[in-house]
């Protein structure tokens, strides 16, 4: 039959007994006392599954009514020692045949018991009568026995159970014995252990309804174990906590002193144990009732090095696989026994000496040993021929310890850390000699490297006590001032250094000993000898402390990784077809991660061979149309990689920043970019950071200082990389402030600003960019020796500009007039000779064109009150040269049309228009370098005290001593006399401005009279 159904089978027997449908025996009873004797023995000593049938025939025979007091005692102390499940069973059984045969005088009496016992325990002992009585409550619930407080006899209640019988009365008896017991020495888990048994045993009828169990008895039930195992999470993680700052406190003790306190590991080992406890009891209750598990970080000094070492990842941080090897791969001394050769042990050397001699011979051996060999000899024959006690073990102890040669000492670590199986009352008396001898050293300032060589060599085999080896270390470092411990802490982290450092278990700490000795070395009671031992130290744990981060390993999208190789890998020769034909298949514009890659690696010029750049350039001018997009943000993010690195101005990205140089000057070769840009761009390197955008003799700006080449070197690395004779031919070689001429005159005077003498890879960068542009240029440059000549030469372009300036105003306004007039006379021959009809489109026309005259004469004020920016200039002058050489050829018909007439007016105004535009801008061009310059010579004459031994010389006295000019005035110089000073140039622009609006003028009144004829 199914065990629910027979459970249930009897649980509805049971029911029917506490209805009062009692069973009743047929046939007469033995009431004899012998036989309830015998029966009342078998319930206390063997009520298990072998013996329960028997029992079960004894209760329908016996006459039980008198003796139900003792059989009831006699079930409690009979249940109180089961253990399996089929006992468990058969106990449920047999309580349930006599429950259905004296339910009114048995059960009460039995669950009254049961409860008492639980509720007075005080011994350990209680612990596994507690299991068996929870266990057996429970069972009995199933089958309708306890479920009820009600169902005790509350005259045999102590106290306590009475009060619990009051306030549980309605609820089943194992619900509040199960939470007492819980709450019972909850700190020590005393229940831990009970409650995981249950919950294996029964967690899986709790946690979903069924017929055995009603539903409310259910609920509750499951609600206690979850309860129950939520706040044992919260202790065993607080309980974690606790040990693992004991194990600091203690680890730090034990550093400070050099010894383990016993007070200290008297209440480690007591939380220890009581945390192994709930680790091994909460996995399977957190698993049972969906409690998530509670993680832990690891302790400090548990921590792994996430680094990893640069020579090699198999050898580590060892020297070689040889030292590997030797230190870390050894076999146990039973295996070399087992394996060794036997013929090599020297039998026959050993069978006729006695015990002290076999021991002074096998001593003399081991003092022979050179190989990791000879170890492994050494041990087979120690074990097999030299017998180990007491004598053997102090013989050996002064041979270890008395050692004058200091060349074996890794050989004798190595014997011992094989054999530390054997003796290791050898090893911790070693080691207590060592230690006091370290103790000695450090407090008289002796040096004993034999010590210490031997016990560096016992460290490296793991066979001193971790507290023992830092607490040597921190001595020292706190007394680093000490005669011989610097000397100690060199020699100690030479040769073990990497060892404490990279090995897990003493990473963490050797980590803080070496930040306390970067600390300890900044005392000022050191020497200049220790200041520079400390630093020869540093430089030792530098050098193999110099690791590399673990970083994750990232994977890049295909589509980003196939441009990345295309670009870098088969761009190899000048035939660009087949990488052309493969960019052209990606559409750039819809494609991000294409996009990215293409970028980054333009981006990114520093990584390319420098031969490649050209190759770059030209496949960047030969993208099709669809990814001619490409073009401007490359450039885009070229020029804000260059402003970036001027920003950050940073020695470690001189290499970048060069290759951007180089990049830029190999898009000018392949036309990408044209040379204003790129004037631009070097105005702006040379520049950039200074006051009004002019650099300063003896300047302390920290972006710039005066002993700092790299502008000089970046200028250099462009210009000497771009073909000057394409300069030539766009007409930026000469004759204008934003030409290459003018910009080498400037980059003359910001080279005598720097501090001289310049460096050789400096002077010789110049030489060749001076020899570059004299080869082309008509006038060839000499490069200036000092701040005055390169003044002078500035001054004098810039004068020159200016009148270059005004000549070709003047022509300007005479060609102007000229075709005013001429286009007044063409105006009156066709108004005579032309219909109404054209006479009205030419008044449109003229209104229109008397319109413009208006725009005009605004933008050009505008033009004179605002200061535009030169790319904004640089863009209208390339707009302009494409109008000029768009412009339509003149007709040679002799008779011109009205809509011929007016075009040819309409760029006779333009060509003018610009004429004015371009001499304008040249004229602003020298007056700020005039402004800057007088800026210059204000700030030196009102400095009376200036730090500075520079002294400007006044631009008018460089000029010639014209003081008719208008604009003159005075300042006061260092001796208190009054001076006058000429400014640099005067354009006369008011007189002009009026000449070009009369000039105006007049062309509007011929106009409107031409109009007034008409009509």
């Amino acid at each position: 039959m199914d065990p629910t159904e027979q459970t249930l089978q009897l649980r509805e027997k049971n029911e029917s007994a506490w209805r009062g449908d009692v069973f009743v025996p047929p046939g007469k009873l033995d009431s004899s006392l012998k036989k309830n004797t015998g029966f009342i023995k078998k319930v206390r000593t063997s009520l298990n599954a072998q013996n329960y049938v028997s029992v079960l025939k004894d209760i329908g025979s016996l006459s039980l009514e008198k003796y139900v007091s003792e059989v009831a005692s006699a079930v409690v102390e009979g249940v109180s020692k089961l253990s399996k499940t089929e006992d468990f069973q058969a106990s449920v059984a047999v309580i349930s045949a006599l429950h259905q045969r004296v339910p009114v005088s048995f059960t009460p009496q039995f669950l009254s018991a049961i409860v008492n016992g639980e509720m007075n325990k005080d011994t350990e002992t209680s612990l596994a009568t507690s299991r068996s009585s929870l266990r057996l409550l429970m069972e009995l619930s199933f089958v309708g026995i306890g479920t009820q407080f009600s169902q005790c006899d509350k005259s045999l209640l102590g106290p306590q159970a009475s009060k619990f019988c009051t306030r549980y009365e309605t609820q089943p008896i194992v619900l509040p014995l199960l939470k007492h017991f819980m709450s019972y020495r909850f700190e020590d888990g005393f229940a831990l252990p009970v409650v995981v048994s249950l919950s294996k045993r029964y967690g899986d009828i709790l946690k979903s309804p069924n017929d055995m169990i009603s539903e409310d008895a259910r609920a509750e039930i499951l609600q206690t174990f979850t309860v129950y195992t939520k706040r044992s999470k919260e202790l065993f993680t607080s309980l974690h906590s606790q040990v693992a700052r004991l194990t600091q406190k203690d680890f730090k003790a034990s550093i400070r002193t050099g010894r383990i306190l016993d007070e200290n590991q008297a209440d480690l080992r007591q939380k220890t144990e009581l945390e192994k406890v709930f680790a091994s009891n909460m996995a399977p209750l957190c698993e049972i009732f969906n409690v998530e598990y509670p993680s832990f970080e690891p302790a400090e000094n548990e921590k792994a090095s996430e680094v990893v070492v640069k020579p090699s990842k198999v050898v580590g941080w060892w020297e070689d696989a040889r030292e590997k090897s030797f230190y870390t791969e050894f076999s146990s001394y039973e295996e070399l026994c087992k394996t060794f050769d036997a013929s090599a042990i020297p039998s026959k050397k050993y069978a006729a000496l006695t015990e002290g001699e076999k021991v002074a011979l096998f001593v003399q051996h081991l003092s022979e040993a050179s190989s990791e060999e000879d170890v492994d000899r050494l041990t087979v024959e120690f074990h097999s021929m030299v017998p180990y006690n007491k004598a053997t073990r102090n013989r050996l102890l002064r041979f270890f310890s008395e050692i004058r040669k200091s060349d074996n000492f890794n050989i004798y670590a190595r014997f011992l850390k094989i054999n530390a199986d054997v003796f290791p009352e050898l090893l911790t008396e070693l080691v207590e000699i060592l230690d006091r001898g370290f103790r000695t050293q450090i407090h008289h300032g002796a040096i004993n490297f034999r010590n210490l060589t031997f016990f560096i060599e016992l460290v490296k085999f793991k066979l001193v006590p971790l507290h023992m080896v830092f607490h040597k270390v921190r001595r020292m470092t706190m007394d680093i001032g000490q005669t011989g411990n610097v000397d100690v802490l060199s020699v100690f982290y030479e040769r073990c250094g990497k060892f404490l450092l990279f090995e897990p278990e003493y990473s963490a700490t050797a980590t803080e000993m070496i930040a306390l000795l970067k600390e300890q070395s900044k005392s000022d009671k050191l020497s200049v000898n220790q200041k520079l031992a400390l630093r020869n130290m540093s430089l030792i744990v530098d050098s193999f402390t110099s690791v590399k981060e673990i970083e994750p390993e990232v994977k890049m999208d295909l589509m980003y990784e196939f441009v990345t190789q295309v670009l870098r890998k088969l761009i190899v020769s000048n035939d660009l077809t087949y990488v052309l034909e493969l960019l052209s298949k990606i559409n750039f514009a819809k494609d991000e991660n294409a996009q990215h890659a293409f970028l980054s690696v333009y981006a990114k010029p520093e990584l390319m061979v420098s031969d490649k750049l050209e190759l770059m350039a030209e496949l960047l001018r030969r993208l099709d149309k669809k990814n001619a997009f490409l073009i401007t943000m490359v450039v885009d993010n070229l020029t804000e990689g260059v402003i970036r690195c001027m920003e950050r101005n940073d020695y470690r990205q001189n290499v970048t920043r060069i290759a951007h140089m180089k990049l830029v000057a190999a898009l000018f070769n392949r036309k990408v970019l044209s040379f204003k840009s790129v004037i631009d761009l070097l105005f702006k390197i040379v520049c950039f950071d200074y006051p009004n955008n002019l650099p300063l003799p003896g300047s302390s700006m920290g972006s710039d200082l005066p002993d700092d080449y790299i502008r000089i070197n970046l200028v250099c690395a462009l210009l000497n990389s771009i073909e000057i004779r394409k300069v030539a031919k766009e007409k930026l070689l000469e004759k204008g402030v934003k030409t290459l001429e003018g910009f080498m005159i400037f980059f003359s005077y910001y080279i005598c600003c720097k501090q001289h003498p310049l460096p050789m890879n400096v002077r010789f960068n110049i030489d060749d960019l001076f020899r570059k542009f004299n080869l082309v240029a008509s006038r060839p440059l000499d490069k200036p020796t000092d701040v005055r000549s390169a003044m002078v030469a500035l001054q004098k372009y810039s004068t020159a500009e200016n009148q270059i300036v005004e000549s070709s105003l003047a022509e300007t306004e005479t060609s102007e007039d000229e075709s005013s007039d001429e286009s007044d006379f063409l105006a009156k021959a066709i108004d005579i000779g032309s219909g109404n009809n054209q006479g009205s489109e030419a008044e449109n026309s003229d209104k229109e064109s008397d319109g413009d005259d208006f725009d005009d004469d605004d933008d050009e004020e505008e033009d004179d009150d605002d200061d535009e920016d030169v790319e904004s200039d640089d863009e209208d002058d390339d707009e302009d040269n494409d109008t000029d050489t768009g412009s339509s050829e003149d007709s040679d018909s002799e008779y011109l049309s009205d809509s011929q007439l007016e075009d040819e007016l309409e760029e006779e105004r333009s060509r003018a228009q610009h004429q004015l535009e371009l001499a304008e801008l040249e004229r602003k061009e020298a007056q700020n370098m005039d402004n800057a310059i007088k800026e210059i010579i204000n700030k030196t004459t009102q400095n009376v005290r200036s730090t500075t031994t520079f002294k400007v010389p006044a631009p008018s006295s460089l000029l010639g001593n014209d003081t008719a000019r208008k604009g003159n005035f005075t300042f006061l110089s260092k001796s208190n006399k009054v001076r006058d000073l000429a400014m640099p140039s005067d354009n006369q622009f008011a007189e002009r401005i009026a000449r070009e609006q009369q000039a105006q003028r007049a062309n509007r009144e011929k106009i409107m009279s031409l109009l007034t004829m008409q009509e």
